[in-house]
């Protein structure tokens, strides 16, 4: 049975570390595997690998730039979407902020015409105040019209001689007239303020 090279090279070792003399089979044995490696080696220098061989290798070689390829261009198109994302981050951002002050703006339009409605409802509040209190003066004073009418017809009946007495009491009944005429227009004033206040309000309301 043949002895393995390895193991052959190992007994040689041993033999030489002990100055044991090489036998003339080592030594052809050796020289055998020697001139093979050799033969070996001139073969594949002499006879290449077939060119399918070369050429599946090229074609690997080919796979593998197409691959590189494709991996470039995805990395490019992923830079390029990472760029517009980022792109259209800047510009949402840019946005918030724009709506971000607009409803502050918002809000604090909104609280101005709250307090301008709060102060719309107190001057409401007094303006009809004012018109119950005008609205009994008219009364009052319509009575009391009615009162001097009563004493002028009295009057009339018993000074219907007397011209100047007469005078005195259309006089009296005249500016009786005059101060309820100011009275109404008054009331009436007072009316449109408050239908002219009321009206800014809601111009005020729809434009905000």
């Amino acid at each position: 049975m043949d002895i393995p090279q390895e193991i052959d090279d190992i007994k040689q070792t041993i033999e030489n570390s002990l100055g044991l003399q090489i036998s003339t089979q080592s030594l052809q044995l050796k020289l055998c595997y020697s001139e093979e490696a050799q033969r070996r080696l001139r073969d594949q220098c002499l006879y290449p690998p077939p060119l399918w061989k070369l050429k599946e290798k090229d074609q690997i070689i080919e796979r593998r730039k197409a691959e590189a390829n494709m991996n470039a261009v995805a990395m490019k198109r992923f830079l390029e979407e990472n760029q517009n994302l980022a792109t259209e981050c800047a510009n949402l951002l840019t946005q918030c902020n724009k709506w971000e002050r607009e409803c502050l703006l918002y809000n604090h339009d909104r609280e101005a015409l709250m307090d301008y409605g709060n102060e719309v409802d107190e001057r409401a509040k007094e303006s009809e105040i004012g018109v119950h209190q005008l609205e009994d003066e008219l009364g009052k004073l319509i009575e009391e019209l009615k009162f001097y009418k009563r004493q002028g017809g009295r009057a009339k009946r018993k000074f219907e001689k007397s011209g100047d007495r007469m005078k005195m009491g259309r006089k009296g009944e005249a500016m009786m007239q005059s101060k309820l005429f100011r009275l109404s227009q008054a009331i009436q004033c007072q009316s449109h303020c408050n239908l002219s206040f009321f009206l800014k309000v809601v111009i005020f309301s729809t434009s905000v």
